[in-house]
């Protein structure tokens, strides 16, 4: 069957949380719905949660090191987070759903805004790609970025000519 791959960074991940869940509960005898958020805030408190592992248990959220948006809101406002957690080092070392000892002592320090930012993401998790042998992978998917997005900010050759 179809699958519905939804996908979001900081915001994004928080709202495409929300819409994955509702995508799996409209439409689940069609679809397949698959979640993977990057650098998301916590959405909901424990029945939220809950209620999402009884949906979407593959759900995965990619977090990097010392970036500090999926820290908030605080715990102790209530809120949690959904799914599984991987948890990467700007080299692409992951750690997948760590322990509470992992959470204390496996972290390169105070949490940074920077962290926060594309390029350290991507960092990540093409260092990731790289450590599984996934070059290849890693440069199709940028050469596609490359044409998706860099094209797209230059206006089109016949604009161009009608501007000089």
């Amino acid at each position: 069957k179809p699958v519905i791959f939804v996908t979001g960074h900081s915001l994004g991940g928080a709202v495409s949380t929300l819409g994955a869940l509702d995508f799996k509960t409209r439409y689940e005898p069609e679809y397949g719905v698959r979640l993977v958020n990057v650098a998301s805030p916590r959405v909901g408190d424990h029945r939220f949660c809950h209620l999402y592992e009884k949906h979407l248990p593959e759900a995965l959220r990619v977090v990097i090191d010392r970036d500090m948006v999926p820290g908030v809101p605080q715990q102790f406002l209530l809120f949690e987070h959904i799914g599984h957690e991987a948890f990467l080092d700007e080299k692409g070392y992951a750690l997948v759903d760590r322990t509470p000892i992992e959470r204390a002592f496996v972290r390169g320090g105070k949490g940074q805004l920077a962290a926060h930012t594309f390029p350290v993401y991507d960092s990540g998790i093409y260092g990731h790609m790289d450590i599984f042998g996934y070059s290849e992978l890693k440069e199709k998917l940028e050469k596609i970025w490359e044409r998706e997005f860099d094209e797209t900010a230059k206006p089109p050759a016949d604009e161009a000519k009608n501007e000089a």
